[in-house]
């Protein structure tokens, strides 16, 4: 596989961190997408940035947060398109320790005392079984896109399309059409019953009818600059003729129409 493997250290003593950091820095086939001793925050980073793998210390006492168990435990509930492969690093060796965790889904159990322990073993673990995460091929015939890559994604299109029609920068709406689009295309809106706009008034801690006031500003801005000529041609949707331009939520539902498939793909 030519695309480094991604992986996760949930760690929380240094001078291991630091061996794990020194042995990835002098590869090419793996990649350190992030280093954490909480629990909490580790699961928050695989839900973010879908691991392909994640190494993973049971204890978390010396500062941390949690514990190995609670990811584990955690991560179970969790409904993401990529499951990591979790491979547990540990300084205790009972049978009793290394069921639990195979029953909570540890692909395999590395003890820190063991001979021949190294984070190259580790590393080298992760590239062997690599090609079990991918039911269906290898890595490259099924990516996977993370919440990151859609939202860089589904900005940038964004911002072609109000650019198309005008909407000058600087203006505050132009920011909130924007947030508003990328809530109703991303999982989030599935498992919510908020509107675009109280969930933006929620977040900046305004009122929804200064969220829809502001966009309806932006939008003016357009269609008060922007030669009909234009307009008509990257915003097909009726108009009523008494308002002349189209209200804030006939524009964001307009446009997230218009963009959800693009999305998708």
């Amino acid at each position: 596989m030519n695309k480094s493997m991604s992986l996760l250290l949930i760690e929380d003593n240094a001078a291991d961190c630091n061996q794990f950091k020194e042995a990835m820095s002098l590869r090419t086939d793996v990649n350190l997408i992030g280093v954490t001793n909480s629990s909490t925050k580790g699961v928050e980073m695989v839900k973010t940035h879908l691991p392909e793998g994640v190494i993973l210390d049971v204890e978390l006492n010396e500062g941390g947060e949690g514990s190995g168990i609670d990811f584990m435990i955690d991560l179970k509930k969790m409904s993401i398109p990529l499951k990591p492969l979790i491979f547990v690093v540990t300084n205790s060796s009972t049978n009793r320790l290394y069921n639990f965790l195979h029953n909570q889904g540890a692909d395999l159990i590395f003890y820190k005392h063991q001979k021949n322990y190294s984070p190259d073993k580790v590393l080298d673990g992760f590239l062997t079984m690599r090609e079990a995460l991918y039911m269906n091929g290898s890595a490259e015939d099924a990516p996977v896109q993370t919440p990151n890559d859609l939202k860089e994604k589904v900005y940038d299109r964004i911002d072609a399309e109000l650019d198309l029609i005008g909407i000058p920068h600087n203006l505050l709406g132009r920011k909130y059409i924007q947030e508003a689009l990328y809530y109703l295309i991303s999982p989030d809106y599935n498992e919510s019953s908020d509107t675009p706009f109280n969930r933006l008034a929620k977040t900046h801690n305004i009122a929804s009818g200064s969220i829809s006031r502001a966009m309806e500003t932006a939008i003016n801005k357009a269609w008060n600059h922007t030669p009909i000529d234009e307009l008509n041609k990257h915003y097909t949707a009726k108009i009523r003729y008494d308002r002349g331009t189209p209200s804030a939520t006939e524009f964001v539902y307009y446009y997230y129409d218009k963009i959800k498939k693009f999305a998708a793909s």
